[in-house]
């Protein structure tokens, strides 16, 4: 079950920056582009930057990079919404943005409210990363009348690369982990927001082609 905004920005921020106790968690860099489509390719891969998986299809939004697995194709509505949240939070930290408007029209008032403290936090540390980030989500379950939908995924972010204040390359790269997302159905301008991300079971990064 996933759990309050709290625990997300520990969790997103671990997962994407494998920071240590002592340095401000920097999650993902990137840009928050309309979703491009790629093609499916019939090559499977194991690998962050490698072709899908046989019937899949990409989505991608700057650095971010979504796998559709081809049981999920009919919920790429659902799909479209993550990656847009990861695309406006990438980009709400490349600017140091803490009042970003695209990642708050993506998320709840709680969740922004502490991604927003969270990039704070971040920006006043001047570490920031770049790199791809690979996303391999599953749909798990939806809730009443669908009004909120659960998000199992293997988020990718061991090629990033983290760089200090001054630019200088700090030797960390980012880390590859499980993560469980709530989105939310919403009457605002993005129906799908997220309220919640939390770490996800061992076994979404398990999954073959993962």
């Amino acid at each position: 079950m996933a759990v309050r905004a709290p625990v997300a920005v520990v969790a997103v921020a671990a997962a994407l920056a494998g920071c240590t106790g002592q340095e401000a968690a920097t999650p993902l860099p990137g840009g928050g582009g309309p979703a491009a489509v790629t093609s499916p390719s019939s090559t499977p891969s194991g690998s962050a930057g490698g072709p899908p998986p046989a019937g899949a299809s990409v989505l991608t939004s700057g650095d971010v990079r979504l796998t559709v697995r081809p049981q999920d194709a009919a919920r790429r509505q659902v799909l479209g919404s993550y990656l847009g949240f990861f695309a406006a939070y990438a980009e709400a930290l490349g600017k140091a943005d803490a009042a970003s408007a695209e990642l708050r029209r993506r998320t709840t008032a709680d969740a922004f409210a502490d991604f927003s403290r969270g990039i704070a936090d971040n920006a006043k540390a001047g570490v920031t990363a770049r790199g791809p980030v690979s996303l391999r989500p599953a749909v798990q379950e939806s809730g009443a009348a669908d009004l909120t939908v659960i998000l199992v995924d293997c988020l990718d972010a061991t090629r990033q690369r983290f760089y200090d204040r001054s630019g200088e390359p700090t030797g960390r790269t980012g880390t590859r982990r499980p993560i469980e997302v709530e989105l939310i159905n919403s009457p605002g301008p993005v129906r799908r927001v997220v309220g919640a991300v939390a770490d996800g079971p061992p076994s979404a990064c398990e999954r073959s082609g993962s």
